[in-house]
């Protein structure tokens, strides 16, 4: 991520280092996102990785319950700030 100045780093619990790969990206976007939300508002955010599950679950939504209810509220605090997520 590229915000002038800004970094952002954390490590997971024990019990959250055990989820699949597709969590633990899908976790590391959300929590970099919401730390800055307050500078993305009215922005375009262009999230770029190699886990492709990850790019499709934020373009369409994720079948699984534990991982669309982790992407929601993310998804719901960048539409209140006019943020587009592409």
């Amino acid at each position: 991520m590229d915000i002038a100045g800004t970094e952002v780093s954390g490590c997971w619990s024990e019990v959250e280092s055990r989820e699949s790969s597709t969590w633990r990206e899908l976790g590391g976007t959300r929590l970099v996102l919401l730390s800055v939300v307050d500078n993305l508002s009215g922005k375009t955010v262009c999230h770029r990785t190699d886990n492709m599950n990850v790019e499709n679950i934020l373009k369409k939504g994720s079948p699984g319950p534990k991982l669309q209810y982790m992407l929601r509220p993310l998804l719901s605090t960048l539409s209140v700030g006019s943020t587009i997520f592409v």
